[in-house]
């Protein structure tokens, strides 16, 4: 392999582990700032906008060169990532699911993998504890049942009449 090859390899290598991180930890800590919440802020149609844009301009960095060097490389890589991540947090709702479906979620959780975790009762993972999470978990989805069901009997009274 030349070397000119082995750079732009190494390039792409470590811009998928730039692009990782981008995506997981710079991209959404943007989405908090007074740019990201203005973004979030357009309306639909500025946002395709933004949007199309986005992908003009990386797309114009990208394919400007068509031999680019192994740094370029890396960039272009980097640089095409970018606009569909950002466009993915910009048009995302954000809104946490309605107590209707959140109850319904959680009606039909796995009580196997739920007692399973709250009975690990090893040193390390502590989670038998009345304060672990797991504990807490297991307790407000029983109280949750408990009102669903009770809600259901109630509902089911009043449509008889």
């Amino acid at each position: 392999m030349d070397k000119k090859k082995a750079h732009k390899i190494a390039s792409h290598v470590a811009a998928s582990y730039v692009s990782r991180e981008l995506d997981r930890v710079w991209l959404d800590r943007l989405m908090t700032t007074k740019v990201g919440k203005k973004l979030k802020a357009l309306s639909r149609t500025e946002q395709r906008a933004f949007e199309l844009i986005a992908y003009l301009s990386s797309a114009y960095v990208v394919y400007r060169e068509p031999d680019p060097t192994a740094l370029r490389s890396f960039l272009n890589s980097v640089l095409s990532d970018i606009p569909p991540e950002l466009a993915k947090r910009m048009m995302s709702e954000d809104k946490p699911p309605d107590p209707q479906t959140a109850l319904l979620l959680l009606e039909h959780l796995d009580d196997i993998e739920l007692k399973t975790i709250s009975e690990d009762k090893t040193e390390e993972n502590n989670i038998y504890s009345e304060n672990s999470l797991a504990v807490k978990l297991r307790k407000k989805i029983d109280m949750s049942r408990k009102s669903m069901v009770q809600n259901r009997k109630i509902i089911g009274r009043h449509s008889d009449n």
